[in-house]
């Protein structure tokens, strides 16, 4: 995977973080991960196609999630309802739109998947072939671990069948 590919992706989280949801953000030591489980209680996952492929999760515990979506609707969150779901998988389609901004501006044109909410520590994920490098950002709600699993697809010729 291209280090170019990781930054913009923290840059967009911090960015919307910031302003849905009032968080100040510290990136933590990132790490590669080779396993195909998912590592906390809830992830939102988008898929990423074009000159860059592969997918990006937002991995999130559920005192996390309940407090980043309470933040955003100013408002105690009990549970993680539908509308939670809705507000963190909004949270993450904004990120990773801003995050395909910044790849654009490199010279990768992508678009994105709708969001998937997966729910459920230990959850397989299979993506041949492909490793995640993940970067956790603490907040004062809890740490989001952004998972990255991009290949550069830009100058690979594809034949029509």
């Amino acid at each position: 995977m291209r280090i170019g590919f990781v930054n913009p992706f923290l840059e967009a989280a911090s960015d919307v973080l910031s302003a849905e949801a009032g968080c100040s953000i510290e990136r933590q030591k990132p790490r590669l991960e080779t396993d195909k489980a998912v590592t906390n209680d809830l992830a939102v996952i988008i898929g990423v196609t074009g000159e860059a492929r592969g997918i990006v999760m937002y991995n999130f515990s559920e005192s996390t999630a309940k407090a980043i979506a309470s933040a955003m609707f100013c408002q105690p969150i009990p549970t993680l309802d539908k509308m939670a779901e809705s507000a963190l998988a909004e949270l993450a389609n904004a990120m990773a739109g801003r995050a395909a901004v910044n790849l654009e501006h490199e010279g990768y044109f992508c678009t994105l998947t709708p969001p998937t909410i997966v729910h459920g520590r230990n959850t397989i994920i299979s993506m041949v072939d492909l490793f995640r490098l993940v970067v956790p950002m603490k907040t004062q709600h809890g740490t989001i671990e952004i998972s990255i699993a991009l290949r550069d697809c830009k100058n690979q010729t594809r034949t029509r069948l």
